[in-house]
Protein backbone atom coordinates (compact mmCIF):
# COMPACT_ATOMS: atom_id res chain seq x y z
CA UNK A 1 0.00 0.00 0.00
CA UNK A 2 2.85 2.32 0.73
CA UNK A 3 4.04 1.69 -2.79
CA UNK A 4 0.69 2.82 -4.07
CA UNK A 5 0.78 5.94 -1.95
CA UNK A 6 4.33 6.61 -3.03
CA UNK A 7 3.41 5.99 -6.63
CA UNK A 8 0.32 8.26 -6.27
CA UNK A 9 2.50 11.00 -4.75
CA UNK A 10 4.97 10.62 -7.59
CA UNK A 11 2.18 10.74 -10.16
CA UNK A 12 0.73 13.84 -8.43
CA UNK A 13 4.16 15.52 -8.60
CA UNK A 14 4.52 14.63 -12.28
CA UNK A 15 0.98 15.85 -12.92
CA UNK A 16 1.75 19.14 -11.15
CA UNK A 17 4.94 19.53 -13.21
CA UNK A 18 3.05 18.79 -16.41
CA UNK A 19 0.31 21.24 -15.39
CA UNK A 20 2.99 23.91 -14.82
CA UNK A 21 4.52 23.13 -18.23
CA UNK A 22 1.07 23.30 -19.78
CA UNK A 23 0.42 26.66 -18.08
CA UNK A 24 3.78 27.99 -19.32
CA UNK A 25 3.03 26.73 -22.84
CA UNK A 26 -0.39 28.39 -22.65
CA UNK A 27 1.21 31.72 -21.62
CA UNK A 28 3.69 31.46 -24.52
CA UNK A 29 0.83 30.67 -26.88
CA UNK A 30 -1.08 33.74 -25.70
CA UNK A 31 2.06 35.90 -26.12
CA UNK A 32 2.65 34.54 -29.66
CA UNK A 33 -1.00 35.09 -30.56
CA UNK A 34 -0.65 38.70 -29.36
CA UNK A 35 2.46 39.10 -31.48
CA UNK A 36 0.63 37.65 -34.46
CA UNK A 37 -2.26 40.05 -33.90
CA UNK A 38 0.26 42.90 -33.97
CA UNK A 39 2.24 41.47 -36.90
CA UNK A 40 -0.83 40.85 -39.09
CA UNK A 41 -1.59 44.50 -39.82
CA UNK A 42 2.13 45.21 -40.15
CA UNK A 43 2.41 42.46 -42.77
CA UNK A 44 -0.61 43.82 -44.61
CA UNK A 45 0.96 47.29 -44.59
CA UNK A 46 4.26 45.87 -45.79
CA UNK A 47 2.54 43.92 -48.58
CA UNK A 48 0.67 47.03 -49.67
CA UNK A 49 3.86 49.08 -49.62
CA UNK A 50 5.69 46.38 -51.55
CA UNK A 51 2.95 46.32 -54.19
CA UNK A 52 3.12 50.11 -54.56
CA UNK A 53 6.89 49.99 -54.90
CA UNK A 54 6.70 47.14 -57.41
CA UNK A 55 4.23 49.17 -59.51
CA UNK A 56 6.46 52.24 -59.27
CA UNK A 57 9.49 50.20 -60.34
CA UNK A 58 7.55 48.87 -63.33
CA UNK A 59 6.54 52.41 -64.30
CA UNK A 60 10.11 53.68 -63.94
CA UNK A 61 11.52 50.79 -65.96
CA UNK A 62 9.05 51.62 -68.73
CA UNK A 63 10.06 55.29 -68.65
CA UNK A 64 13.74 54.33 -68.72
CA UNK A 65 13.13 52.15 -71.78
CA UNK A 66 11.32 55.05 -73.50
CA UNK A 67 14.14 57.45 -72.65
CA UNK A 68 16.74 54.98 -73.89
CA UNK A 69 14.84 54.76 -77.19
CA UNK A 70 14.71 58.55 -77.42
CA UNK A 71 18.43 58.82 -76.68
CA UNK A 72 19.22 56.19 -79.32
CA UNK A 73 17.10 57.98 -81.92
CA UNK A 74 18.76 61.30 -81.04
CA UNK A 75 22.21 59.69 -81.30
CA UNK A 76 21.34 58.28 -84.73
CA UNK A 77 20.07 61.70 -85.87
CA UNK A 78 23.30 63.31 -84.66
CA UNK A 79 25.37 60.73 -86.52
CA UNK A 80 23.26 61.24 -89.66
CA UNK A 81 23.68 65.01 -89.32
CA UNK A 82 27.45 64.55 -88.93
CA UNK A 83 27.52 62.48 -92.13
CA UNK A 84 25.48 65.13 -93.94
CA UNK A 85 27.80 67.84 -92.62
CA UNK A 86 30.86 65.90 -93.80
CA UNK A 87 29.29 65.51 -97.26
CA UNK A 88 28.48 69.22 -97.35
CA UNK A 89 32.04 70.11 -96.31
CA UNK A 90 33.43 67.88 -99.08
CA UNK A 91 31.04 69.44 -101.58
CA UNK A 92 32.06 72.94 -100.56
CA UNK A 93 35.70 71.93 -100.71
CA UNK A 94 35.25 70.54 -104.22
CA UNK A 95 33.34 73.66 -105.26
CA UNK A 96 36.04 75.93 -103.86
CA UNK A 97 38.73 73.89 -105.58
CA UNK A 98 36.86 74.14 -108.87
CA UNK A 99 36.39 77.87 -108.41
CA UNK A 100 40.04 78.27 -107.54
CA UNK A 101 41.09 76.28 -110.60
CA UNK A 102 38.71 78.29 -112.75
CA UNK A 103 40.00 81.58 -111.39
CA UNK A 104 43.62 80.63 -112.00
CA UNK A 105 42.88 79.47 -115.54
CA UNK A 106 42.04 81.65 -118.54
CA UNK A 107 39.45 83.96 -116.97
CA UNK A 108 41.01 87.16 -115.62
CA UNK A 109 40.25 87.97 -112.00
CA UNK A 110 38.15 91.15 -112.60
CA UNK A 111 35.91 89.34 -115.06
CA UNK A 112 35.48 86.49 -112.61
CA UNK A 113 34.62 88.96 -109.86
CA UNK A 114 32.00 90.60 -112.09
CA UNK A 115 30.60 87.18 -112.97
CA UNK A 116 30.35 86.26 -109.29
CA UNK A 117 28.62 89.55 -108.54
CA UNK A 118 26.12 88.95 -111.33
CA UNK A 119 25.55 85.40 -110.08
CA UNK A 120 24.87 86.77 -106.63
CA UNK A 121 22.65 89.65 -107.82
CA UNK A 122 18.91 89.14 -107.43
CA UNK A 123 17.14 88.02 -110.55
CA UNK A 124 15.32 90.71 -112.48
CA UNK A 125 11.66 90.38 -113.31
CA UNK A 126 12.48 89.30 -116.87
CA UNK A 127 14.91 86.62 -115.67
CA UNK A 128 12.46 85.31 -113.07
CA UNK A 129 9.59 84.86 -115.49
Amino acid sequence: MEQLISRATQVDAELAARNEELAETHRRLLRVEGELDTAGPMCATARSSWARHANRITDLESKVADLEDQALRAYRRIKDDEKTLDKAKRAVSVALTLLDERSTSSVPAPALARRRESDLAPMSATQAG
